[in-house]
């Protein structure tokens, strides 16, 4: 019975109308759950089109943007004979200076690393240089992060309409509903309603 009381009001629960919680659950799992999965997605489609080159550091500063601090690395790119002077800067920011000279001193000036960037481009997916080499544990980590968010989320988002049909009662529903419910008169009132009908007559 308590069991049976408790799915009932969880139904009733999901169902309301203005429900902001769950609103904001499910509105959050389908924002997070695609973030993920496109990070995911995007990783592998690096991690299937890069190319590698060498690149000589040439100079280091820092990029303010969105009130972070991103080191940036002036390089020259040595690939099949050619020389092409490019930047490559990092994937994340960091709100203190000196944190983020720390990370662009990693790689020295007139030292050279290998960096990776995409064999072509696409107008939805596009990357620069870089310095770590894509990877498949990190494609397959935020993919399968996102896509148990985004099944919740549909989950969620089907029982609360589900519940919704279910518990929306038209008029004419509620007129059954009640004429339904109402008991049948007893013996004893039947008699008294059938004396005073025959009294009337």
């Amino acid at each position: 019975m308590s069991l049976s009381f408790s799915s009932l009001t969880i139904k009733q629960y999901l169902s309301k109308e203005h429900n902001f919680p769950v609103l904001s659950l499910i509105t959050c799992c389908y924002f997070i759950g695609g973030l993920l999965s496109f990070a995911g997605l995007k990783e592998l489609y690096k991690l299937n089109t890069f190319v590698i080159h060498q690149c000589q550091v040439k100079s280091i500063d820092l990029k303010f943007l969105d009130r972070n601090l991103y080191p940036r690395w002036n390089i020259t790119v040595v690939h099949d004979n050619q020389i092409i002077d490019d930047f490559l800067i990092a994937s994340t920011g960091l709100t203190s200076e000196s944190e983020a000279w720390n990370v662009a001193q990693q790689y020295k000036i007139n030292e050279t690393y290998s960096c990776y960037h995409s064999r072509n481009q696409t107008f939805f997916i596009q990357w620069g240089w870089q310095w770590d080499k894509p990877s498949k544990l990190k494609a397959c980590r935020s993919f399968f992060g996102g896509v148990p968010l985004l099944v919740t989320a549909a989950i969620l988002h089907k029982l609360r309409r589900r519940y919704q049909t279910e518990f929306r009662i038209t008029p004419s529903q509620q007129q059954t509903t009640t004429a339904m419910e109402t008991p049948p008169p007893t013996y004893n009132e039947a008699v008294q309603q059938s004396s005073i009908q025959e009294t009337r007559i």
